[in-house]
């Protein structure tokens, strides 16, 4: 009896402990060392997916618990908790013991570990880059993109031996640090097709589990994301079929389901700002007294006034407007106005047709459009970078002779040159602090500075630069002047080109500002992307013309077509962070 008791008493202390103890213990030949022993669980990590991530981060000194008994694997980590994990593992990666002096009696607790990242940036541009501005906040709760970055700019190469092959992912845009997280196995996505979601809180469980994986390799995972097509999820239908013809001009599903989602975000983003106007009354209030207090005006709306403007912004798809047309009935014709014009690109082609670098480009352009057009094939990428190299071809074919340049320039509202200005106060309110006669004295001191000197664009620039007036970029452009009065369009367009306008007056009494502006005109002709935008005018007029007359064959699919309910389901794949072009 005595012999069966002893043995009961050996498996109830076994089963005891483990019951406490994880499973899987330290892994020797980890990247760092074991500096401690994982004794007792903590209760709020047991069992669950990270339990044993959070054995390891413990047991290597890189993550404590938020108690002894409660690590807390859903709560967040602040800015200045990853600067701490983060100067930890790279001291510990480069022998040190991961221990830090306590910090001065008038300094933040973190201080000692900024202090250690901050020398180390010095001669680490990754580094710096990311630091300050995780630095500058250190209370507000991270994101996952902080995370990556902070530990991407201390680790070595060695330490992101990758698994996996990933080159593509619904919300990264060719970002190297978060695909090497990938393909090393430190990351998997928050979904079957990888979404990193980067830009959401940073819990302490997904922490632990990020710095398990890159700390013991035996705990990296292989991952192949699922296959995700935008057409299928959003229209039901292969990327390939055919909806509707254009002149003959097949477009598919993936065309459709691309400006189809281009024209919902467009219009529902319109809509979104809608209570600006409505609620007006209470900006001022919102804005003077309660700003610092509230998340948006949207969010004062609903706390102090109980309205939803998230509600009352939603769009009715179906419910007809005063004009008697319907948002859906408005987006539909929409998109189909902008498949004919790009049907209409392609079936004269021929033209303006590609030359052989443009062919060359295409195809090497093809890698990078993958990162921008998850869900799309790649069949659809190559059409949109041959769509970009034809519009650029048309643009050549269509822009005006150089003789023809000033008046057609005049024409369509638009000067090419640089400008200066100096701006004042018209009415009581005092926006610059500056009177008419001042504004006017500074402008003609900036003017006979610059007459000497109208053949040097930067210095130009410099004088605006120096003497406070508000300029166009660095270099020549073109300055859209609708505005002006007719006899001042005519004095820039009768400039010649490499001179400085007279001085030129225009007032707002509505706004109570006026302004001061000289203009130093340039030649167009020599800046390759004007004269390219100058002849997508024309350009554009041509393939509307030839919209205007398309025949448009529409199949079954297309006619089946609901945008109120298709928009639903595009909101639904946006907020799951899978609407397609990146």
């Amino acid at each position: 009896m005595k012999q069966k008791a002893r043995l009961v008493s050996l498996f109830l202390a076994l089963a005891m402990l483990f019951s406490v103890v994880p499973t899987i213990a330290y892994t020797p030949g980890s990247l760092l060392p074991q500096v401690k022993t994982y004794r007792t669980a903590f209760a709020d990590t047991k069992g669950i997916w990270c339990d044993a991530n959070v054995q390891t981060v413990y047991e290597v000194g890189l993550m404590d618990g938020k108690s002894a008994v409660k690590f807390d694997p859903k709560g967040s980590l602040t800015c200045a908790q990853i600067i701490v994990i983060t100067a930890r593992l790279h001291e510990l990666l480069n022998g040190g013991d991961g221990k830090f002096a306590a910090p001065g009696a008038r300094e933040e607790w973190y201080q000692p570990y900024l202090d250690y990242l901050e020398k180390l940036s010095y001669q680490n541009d990754d580094l710096e880059d990311v630091l300050w501005y995780v630095a500058d906040e250190p209370y507000t709760p991270c994101d996952r993109y902080d995370f990556v970055w902070l530990l991407s700019a201390v680790l070595p190469d060695s330490a992101l031996k990758a698994i996996n092959s990933i080159s593509v992912l619904p919300d990264i845009y060719g970002d190297e640090d978060v695909l090497a997280f990938y393909n090393a196995g430190i990351l998997t996505g928050s979904d079957a097709y990888g979404t990193f979601n980067g830009t959401t809180n940073l819990n302490r469980g997904q922490a632990a589990a990020m710095l398990a994986r890159i700390v013991d390799a035996s705990q990296r995972v292989k991952f192949i994301p699922k296959a995700f097509s935008f057409a299928k999820e959003l229209l039901g239908l292969d990327p390939q079929t055919t909806v509707l013809t254009i002149d003959g001009y097949a477009v598919t599903a993936e065309l459709y389901a691309y400006c189809l989602c281009t024209e919902i975000f467009s219009y529902e983003a319109s809509s979104q700002y809608d209570y600006y106007d409505t609620y007006a009354q209470y900006w001022d209030q919102y804005y003077d007294d309660a700003y610092a207090d509230y998340d948006s005006f949207a969010d004062y709306l609903l706390q102090v006034y109980g309205i939803d403007v998230a509600k009352e912004c939603a769009v009715q798809w179906n419910v007809a407007d005063k004009g008697g047309l319907t948002p859906a009935e408005k987006v539909a014709s929409d998109v189909l106005d902008n498949l004919k014009q790009i049907a209409e690109v392609f079936v004269h082609q021929s033209d303006y047709p590609l030359t052989a670098a443009q062919k060359s480009e295409v195809a090497s352009g093809l890698e990078n459009m993958r990162s921008l057009c998850f869900g799309y094939s790649d069949t659809f990428a190559s059409m949109l970078l041959q769509a970009s190299a034809l519009t650029d071809n048309m643009s050549a074919k269509y822009a005006p002779a150089k003789s023809e340049l000033n008046n057609y320039l005049a024409q369509y509202g638009y000067f090419y040159g640089q400008y200066l200005t100096v701006s004042y106060d018209i009415g009581t309110e005092e926006y610059y602090g500056v009177t008419k006669q001042e504004a006017l004295q500074q402008i003609n001191k900036i003017r006979s500075m610059a007459v000497s000197h109208t053949s040097e664009p930067d210095y130009f620039e410099y004088l605006g630069w120096k003497y406070g007036a508000s300029s166009s970029s660095l270099g020549p452009t073109l300055v859209s002047v609708d505005g002006f009065s007719g006899s001042d369009q005519a004095t820039l367009k009768n400039l010649a080109v490499g001179s400085l306008s007279q001085t030129i007056n225009m007032e707002d009494p509505a706004s109570g500002i006026g302004e001061y502006s000289i203009f130093l005109k340039a030649d167009p002709s020599q800046d390759e992307d004007t004269m390219s935008f100058i002849g997508s005018i024309p350009a554009l007029i041509q393939v509307d013309s030839w919209a205007q007359d398309a025949k448009v064959v529409t199949t079954k699919a297309y006619d089946g077509f609901s945008v109120a309910a298709l928009a639903k389901k595009y909101d639904w794949l946006a907020a799951a962070g899978l609407a397609g072009i990146n």
